[in-house]
């Protein structure tokens, strides 16, 4: 396994100690068998990931050509929320053509595109900060039978995401490239060339709401300011869609937790999926509802941090 050299992930990370296979401080061999029959269990020796094929199968057939909801599709296989059903949904549209997929910011029984990697075979690179769950997913990996699924860790920066990508074998087109790294989302996105996904998932930060088109400010070295209550961090749904303009790319939706938006490449036909505008398509996730902020307040909290207008 090729490793990036990276500085550790500390266990006080929020949401890294609180992982059962973590907790018990195993062994990595038995952390992966544990986290091999976790992500069997999650799916049920693969009833699930069938039931979601065969459900979304039903609903595009009824539904024809006609503009469809991505909440429609939404079932979570192995991905935190609706994420995998709406991926399958998609796939099931434009086809999955060479079945690549490049995803970072993952967890080992947890990711955007899990389901697709394990039931439908893709050619997978994961990459994450944390110097432990890698490790962990590659020997759980190799448990389920599919060894040729490679794990980096390390931190991905404009400067290295590239050749990244090209020192393990991913170049040209992709069927997806999903981004999850709660910091330089924008800048990283905005660098990559080597590889053309057909379909692009990026997380955006709904606390910085729909309007502004702002992210962070470019940091190779970004660590989380506590002050600022997640909202320095990533970049808005507003940012990232005149970025996907920018690069030949469409919104299509976002699920509907508030937490990733999906971006076709725009020179893919599916009249299922038609662009929709950030207004149409944004979300606040269920945290910022309860924190009661009204939008000069929030707008007051944003404008204590160094934003970048793009």
């Amino acid at each position: 396994m090729t490793t990036v050299t990276a500085e550790p992930l500390r266990p006080s990370v929020p949401g890294l100690t609180a992982r059962s296979w973590l907790k018990r401080n195993l062994p990595l061999p038995l952390a992966a068998l544990f986290v091999a029959g976790k992500l069997l269990s999650k799916a049920k020796f693969f009833q699930a990931s069938a039931a979601l094929q065969n459900a979304n199968r039903a609903i595009l057939r009824d539904n024809g050509q006609k503009p469809l909801a991505l909440k429609t599709l939404e079932h979570s296989v192995l991905s935190e929320y609706g994420e995998a059903g709406i991926i399958d949904g998609i796939f099931q549209v434009i086809g999955r053509k060479t079945k690549k997929i490049i995803e970072f910011g993952f967890h080992p029984t947890q990711a955007n595109c899990m389901n697709e990697v394990l039931f439908q075979k893709m050619d997978t690179l994961f990459i994450d900060a944390s110097s432990l769950s890698p490790k962990v997913a590659q020997q759980a990996f190799r448990i389920l039978g599919r060894p040729g699924i490679k794990t980096l860790s390390g931190f991905v920066t404009v400067d290295n995401v590239n050749k990244l990508f090209r020192d393990n074998g991913f170049s040209g087109e992709i069927d997806i490239l999903s981004i999850d790294i709660d910091s330089n989302d924008y800048w990283v996105w905005q660098a990559i060339e080597v590889v053309s996904p057909r379909l692009v998932i990026m997380e955006y930060n709904d606390r910085l709401g729909p309007d502004l088109p702002i992210t962070i400010k470019y940091d190779p070295n970004y660590a989380p300011i506590e002050a600022s209550n997640g909202f320095y961090e990533g970049a808005s749904l507003a940012a990232l869609d005149k970025l996907a303009k920018a690069k030949g790319y469409r919104l299509i939706g976002c699920e509907s937790s508030g937490v990733n938006a999906f971006f076709l490449r725009n020179d893919i036909q599916a009249p299922q999926f038609p662009t929709v505008t950030v207004a149409e398509a944004f979300l606040y996730h269920r945290r910022s509802v309860a924190s009661g902020l009204t939008d000069e307040q929030r707008r007051q909290h944003i404008a204590k941090f160094p934003f970048v207008y793009v």
